[in-house]
């Protein structure tokens, strides 16, 4: 498959409808049953597609029947600039999607009334890795700056500096290696009556 800009703006309006609507839009379990529910909201591919597809077999998942596109019916309640972004990003066919930049452009980003401000946003506590780390590193520095003048500060396990194994260790280790090669080399190199001798 071919990997372009399409893909990412199908998955842009897959969220920005999901977001709005509060649900999934097409909730498949299985590839075909995914299909199936896409053909549905977003309407058959046309013959020009199927003749277009580069997959081998892709006509095996043309749909018997040919499905009429009713992403307009099915959220008739969303934002005009909203619906129309979405039935644009929704298109079966990439090409159709257009771009980025136009994405962008939509009446969407521009229509009344526009997203709130940033500062007015509820502040939750970070809960990704990293993020967590960071604020923990932090609450460790802020501990650490509490203490009294010529108190040790213990470090974490995390925090300690692991052991490097020196050179001469290396080159143990690799000459092990090096003889576990040659003995596995020797091994195979028997033919096999020998390695598997007759019943007597």
């Amino acid at each position: 498959t071919d990997y372009g800009v399409g893909i990412d703006l199908w998955s842009a309006g897959c969220i920005l409808a999901e977001l709005l609507a509060g649900r999934p839009i097409m909730p498949g379990r299985t590839e075909v049953e995914q299909l199936h529910k896409i053909y549905k909201l977003c309407g058959s591919p046309s013959d020009e597609y199927w003749k277009r597809s580069k997959l081998p077999n892709a006509t095996l998942f043309k749909p018997r029947e040919p499905y009429k596109r009713c992403i307009r019916e099915v959220f008739k309640d969303f934002p005009p600039s909203a619906l129309s972004l979405i039935d644009t990003l929704l298109a079966i066919d990439p090409a159709e999607r257009k771009t980025a930049t136009d994405a962008l452009n939509s009446d969407f980003f521009s229509t009344e009334p526009r997203a709130c401000d940033p500062s007015t946003l509820p502040k939750y506590p970070p809960t990704k890795e990293m993020d967590a780390k960071r604020r923990d590193d932090e609450a460790r520095r802020l501990r650490a700056g509490n203490k009294a003048p010529g108190e040790v500060v213990k470090k974490s396990r995390r925090d300690r500096p692991r052991a490097m194994p020196a050179p001469e260790a290396n080159a143990e280790l690799q000459a092990n290696l090096d003889q576990r090669r040659r003995i596995i080399t020797h091994a195979n190199a028997k033919s096999k009556s020998e390695k598997f001798p007759p019943p007597h």
